[in-house]
């Protein structure tokens, strides 16, 4: 569960130069930086434009989520609202017609392609 958040916020927030205030949680074993190289994806513009538009979301969410995990009292009321954030972040995705393990691949590969964080630049504009 928190493995996922972290996954997608860890790239997200790279990927669109974020560095606000985002759940700052240091990117896990087999994300970002993991050291083994995938065969590149291409993505169509569909696919892009509904990356966006689930990043824009979960960073919304995370600026949300980010302060009332940060000053909750303790790990129990911790762990439910990261699960709150998480099924949040996850409805959202889904809600743009990707899979959570779709929205990581385009996540962790923009870093990786520059043709592809192009791409998404000019999408974004």
């Amino acid at each position: 569960m928190q493995k996922r958040i972290q996954q997608i916020l860890s790239t997200t927030v790279i990927a669109f130069g974020l560095a606000g205030p985002v759940l700052s949680q240091p990117v896990t074993a087999g994300t970002a930086g993991s050291g083994h190289t995938e065969p590149a994806q291409t993505y169509s513009d569909t696919q892009l434009k509904n990356f966006i538009s689930a990043s824009r979301k979960i960073v919304a969410i995370s600026q949300e989520y980010a302060p009332k995990i940060e000053s909750s009292a303790n790990d129990s009321e911790r762990e439910r609202m990261f699960r709150e954030a998480d099924q949040k972040m996850v409805t959202a995705v889904r809600q743009e017609g990707l899979s959570v393990d779709e929205f990581n691949a385009i996540n962790h590969q923009i870093p990786h392609d520059p043709r592809l964080e192009e791409r998404v630049s000019k999408l974004l504009q």
